[in-house]
């Protein structure tokens, strides 16, 4: 249906978060649609599609941008802007990041974080959870698995705040600081190797060459980026829903607090959108995607289609977690272990430090930011004390 309708629009940053919603309930009840915004675009709701189109890197390429609008760059993303056989080389230079021994290593660091920053919580009675846990929290824990100082975190911290608040016509530039800082970040590992895990990126090699600057740049921001904004939006939507819905009480049982935090990702992902190019025509429910379109695969919309989950807008802890908040497919994130490991953490420290926990005013929440994803800028809650 190649005709004006309504669809979403990743770079609107005005959207009310239900209506979102809303908007994509109409959406997956018809065929995609092609929007002429932004150089045009087809949107993919509904979970099978999305997650087949996912799994197709021959007919859904990530190789012109996963980011719509932004086109093709001089730096593409490494590896979720790569195509296999190159994004599995790419993505083998981060997976020792996520085995279950490093982490394990940084299980502790992230607990005790955690239980401090639900201690001043607890102490204030109200706060801003988003300032004092929710953002904070992903960024000592990247910080410590990647080998940041406090001087580096602190700034690699200002950087992301601001990709997150670019509009489109500076999103170029607020990248750009961003890689700069990076850039700077591999030439002192270059130079001054630390026992660290950024320097054992820098110092890695391919067939037995040291990688080039610009790849090592999109690889590093990629892992910092992504687990430093996806993270605290996880983190913020699971407090709001288990304050929304009186769950602490449930928390005692280990298997609801592991499907708590799947449903609040499935329910609220933070990731909404990624791009692919149409390599070849294809067919989907009676749409034709013709090569060299672009096609969004709305993941948000897939985690909440009916079809697919009874109830899908109710937040069931018992649900069986298969939702498409991480990917699917080649390009499935590398740190949804890292991700899980944080909301574990701040399960465990709330269930046992709080007897109950309410909201104390409705959170602020953006939608969309960056062409690809949501947030929560603030998010007032009130804790009792066990």
């Amino acid at each position: 249906m190649r005709q004006p309708a309504a669809t979403v629009d990743p770079w609107h940053d005005s959207y009310d978060y239900e209506d979102l919603w809303r908007l994509y309930r109409q959406m997956r009840d018809r065929p995609p649609v092609f929007s002429e915004r932004h150089g045009g675009y087809w949107a993919l709701t509904r979970y099978d599609e999305v997650r087949a189109a996912a799994a197709d890197y021959a007919t859904f390429s990530s190789a012109d941008g996963v980011v719509l609008g932004l086109g093709r760059k001089q730096r593409p993303f490494v590896p979720v802007e790569v195509d296999p056989p190159d994004a599995a080389v790419y993505r083998a230079l981060l997976q020792p990041l996520m085995t279950r021994v490093r982490l394990d290593a940084l299980r502790p660091v992230i607990e005790a974080q955690a239980a401090a920053m639900v201690s001043a919580i607890t102490e204030t009675g109200t706060a801003d959870v988003v300032a004092v846990l929710c953002e904070p929290l992903p960024v000592a824990a990247i910080s410590a698995l990647v080998g940041l100082d406090p001087d580096e975190a602190a700034r690699m911290r200002e950087l992301a705040r601001g990709i997150m608040a670019a509009a489109q016509d500076q999103s170029a530039a607020a990248l750009g600081a961003f890689q700069a800082f990076l850039t700077e970040l591999i030439a002192d590992r270059r130079a001054r190797p630390r026992p660290d895990q950024l320097s054992e990126i820098v110092a890695a090699r391919i067939d037995g060459h040291l990688i080039d600057d610009d790849i090592l740049v999109t690889l590093v921001q990629g892992l910092v980026l992504a687990g430093h904004h996806t993270s605290i939006t996880a983190l913020s939507f699971l407090l709001w829903r288990i304050a929304q819905g009186g769950l602490l009480s449930p928390l005692a049982d280990p298997q609801v607090r592991a499907g708590a935090a799947q449903e609040a990702l499935r329910l609220d992902p933070p990731i909404h959108v990624q791009g692919r190019r149409v390599l070849t025509d294809t067919i989907i429910r009676g749409s034709r995607l013709r090569a060299g379109d672009y096609a969004l695969l709305v993941f948000a919309s897939a985690n909440r289609d009916e079809r697919e989950f009874p109830r899908p807008d109710h937040f069931e802890v018992r649900r069986p977690p298969h939702h498409l908040t991480f990917g699917h497919g080649v390009h499935r994130c590398l740190g949804m272990p890292l991700a899980l490991l944080e909301m574990r953490a701040v399960i465990d420290q709330i269930s046992s430090a709080w007897r109950t926990v309410r909201v104390a005013e409705a959170p602020q929440i953006r939608a969309m930011m960056w062409g690809h994803n949501v947030g929560m800028d603030r998010l007032m809650l009130t804790a009792e004390a066990r």
